[in-house]
């Protein structure tokens, strides 16, 4: 649901139609990617408590991740690319941006590289090839933070990995809440911070993100069996139209990373089984990764065409399903598979994706 919510949010700008009051008002697109870290959090503590071994930990991270994303690297800039770049196929492929985007994509730092020599130049939006895939370094260092968390409570034993993921948590938060409230900008930061400014990280979206993601971590360590309540769940809500009507922007701010996780989670926890039963395949990550470049692709075709805003969306979600299931079973699932488990349990099928 988040990453179709992101694809729809995308739709507006990326089909040059006039966003919606609503969606000018609550940012969609954000909530999504922040229920993306959530979830993350939760599963990732997950695995790692699953087996503690740094090295299959970080395989496993790595076998989730990278095969997907080299795969619509390759798709978008050695077949897509040729097919609708507005340049001779010799210039296309000898021009050095496009082995740059491959590269920079890979490299998790495609933020400055995010073009393809004339591909989707007369876009609304116009060059971009995939916006979506900024958010994958951030998922990534907060990987290496639940390594790092966990490392150290593997050598100090009087150190429990949960209060380890607890404190963390608490200085993400208190620091992203700080750089709020004195309006700091991301871009602004992080250009400050030497090596950093050179792997695009942003360290005010670094901070905001990795608070949900450790807020979904905590969850699974201390709220692994707690019963979601609707009833904390609307309280909590009237608290935070309460904060917000007396303007206690602090406190609101603090209120949403508790707030929304917790009732992301519960909700998860108590969907019911015919559900979950129905979700063994995770499409998710196809859906979020293809996305962009499809709807970049039949924007352009529409509007050539002489489509309907509505025509181009329906298109959109069912060709980008149709590549997330096929990224699914043909790329991810297989790499999965090899995926190096703990000796002292294998996990039950169902639990493929959560590891």
């Amino acid at each position: 649901m988040a990453a179709l919510s992101v694809l729809f949010a995308h739709s507006f700008p990326l089909y040059g139609v006039q966003l919606p009051w609503l969606l000018s008002v609550f940012d969609l697109g954000a909530f999504s990617v922040r229920v993306f870290f959530i979830v993350s959090g939760y599963l990732i503590a997950k695995s790692w408590a699953n087996d503690e071994n740094i090295g299959r930990y970080l395989a496993r991270r790595a076998l989730r991740i990278y095969p997907g994303l080299l795969m619509v690297l390759l798709v978008a800039s050695l077949i897509m690319g040729p097919v609708v770049t507005n340049l001779p196929s010799l210039e296309y492929f000898a021009d050095p941006i496009l082995w740059l985007y491959i590269y920079h994509g890979f490299a998790l730092i495609l933020s400055w590289f995010d073009r393809l020599p004339g591909v989707f130049a007369d876009n609304p939006f116009v060059g971009a090839i995939n916006g979506s895939l900024w958010t994958l370094r951030y998922e990534v260092l907060m990987y290496l933070v639940i390594a790092c968390l966990g490392w150290v409570g593997l050598r100090v034993r009087r150190l429990q990995r949960k209060y380890l993921l607890l404190a963390a948590c608490i200085l993400f938060i208190a620091c992203s809440v700080a750089l709020e409230l004195n309006g700091v900008k991301g871009f602004d930061l992080f250009s400050r911070v030497p090596v950093l400014w050179r792997f695009e990280i942003d360290v005010v979206r670094l901070l905001g993100l990795g608070g949900y993601f450790l807020v979904g971590s905590c969850l699974f360590e201390f709220g692994r069996h707690a019963v979601f309540s609707v009833k904390v769940a609307v309280i909590a809500t009237g608290m935070l139209a309460l904060l917000d009507f007396f303007d206690v922007f602090a406190g609101k701010l603090v209120l949403v990373y508790v707030l929304v996780p917790y009732c992301v989670i519960g909700l998860a926890q108590n969907a019911p089984a015919a559900v979950r039963r129905s979700f063994r395949a995770d499409y998710s990550y196809g859906i979020y990764i293809y996305a962009f470049p499809v709807q970049q692709l039949l924007a352009m075709i529409g509007l050539q065409a002489g489509w309907s805003y509505l025509l181009v969306l329906f298109l959109s979600f069912l060709l980008t399903i149709a590549c997330a299931m096929i990224s699914w079973h043909w790329v991810e699932k297989p790499f999965l598979a090899l995926k190096p488990n703990s000796p002292r349990a294998r996990p039950a099928a169902q639990d493929v994706v959560l590891n």
